[in-house]
């Protein structure tokens, strides 16, 4: 599962890492401090990420909210979770955005088992790659019927 996190808070940076990597061992999680960081990372990696998870209030040129529009400008279907203890989006905005609403403060380990579910539910949505069908070789001609070696009339 391939995780997208921007928090401006060192610590919770770091314990919600330590708690994903503890129940995902296996999950691709890039942390940013601000939104310029996410943005860049964001557009490089558009259809790779199946999480994103996002602070409102973070340093940069956009909010958590416009970093949210960013990424559904970007065609990204990942899931997107918006997080604060400040501010809470309006329930139109997280529709039309297409995002789930986790208000701070956190219990850790329930957050961390509804955010992987999420990621989960997104990862099966995306169909595996299809192998390359093989060029075969065209069928060999059917079998001419034999002639009969009559004797002469």
């Amino acid at each position: 599962m391939h995780i997208v996190h921007l928090e401006d808070d060192g610590p919770l940076r770091e314990i919600l890492a330590a708690a994903l990597k503890a129940v995902e061992p296996s999950c691709e999680l890039h942390q940013f401090k601000n939104s310029d960081e996410t943005v860049t990372y964001v557009e490089q990696n558009t259809q790779k990420v199946d999480l994103f998870i996002l602070d409102i209030r973070v340093p940069g040129s956009m909010d958590g909210l416009q970093v949210a529009q960013k990424i559904r400008e970007l065609k990204c279907s990942g899931v997107i979770v918006i997080t604060s203890a400040f501010r809470v989006p309006s329930r139109d905005l997280l529709d039309k955005l297409s995002c789930e609403w986790f208000p701070k403060p956190w219990h850790i380990m329930e957050t961390t088992q509804r955010l992987l579910q999420l990621g989960r539910q997104r990862e099966k949505t995306i169909e595996p790659p299809k192998p390359p069908v093989e060029q075969l070789p065209p069928p060999p001609e059917p079998p001419k019927p034999p002639v009969a070696n009559l004797p002469p009339s």
